[in-house]
């Protein structure tokens, strides 16, 4: 299994079924994919494994997490899922002391893989706080 499909199961544990709620902001919304986000995807009948090509190309490739020790890539996966890719990306960047710019580059890269990975964590868990 490899870091992204590791980290798709552990995050589509969190993220329920569909869901109709007229009171969430994100309209109708089903293995945490929103209406709001995706208005061109009909939500009710999104499959898992739709859902996972979505996570995979809009979060997973954008923030190039195939890059990182895969317990820093799950918990940048899951901020972004949460709170978007580019403030997962802009924060992640922070925690690595790089210029946030939101866009994933060498300089950033490097930054993460200069420190440990508990470090990063911890810094990063930080920023998301």
């Amino acid at each position: 299994m490899n870091g992204f499909d590791q980290a798709f199961d552990r995050l589509i544990g969190n993220e329920g079924g569909f869901v109709d709620d007229p009171a969430d902001p994100g309209g109708r919304t089903k293995f945490g994919i929103s209406q709001r986000s995706y208005p061109s995807v009909n939500i009710k009948d999104l499959t898992r494994e739709d859902a996972k090509e979505l996570y995979r190309r809009d979060f997973w490739q954008r923030g190039q997490m195939d890059q990182y020790d895969p317990a820093i890539a799950f918990q940048v996966f899951d901020f972004a899922v949460n709170s978007g890719i580019e403030t997962a990306v802009r924060k992640l960047q922070a925690a690595a002391g790089v210029a946030d710019d939101g866009h994933i580059g060498p300089v950033t890269v490097a930054a993460i893989k200069s420190k440990s990975v508990t470090d990063m964590i911890m810094r990063f868990v930080a920023q998301r706080l």
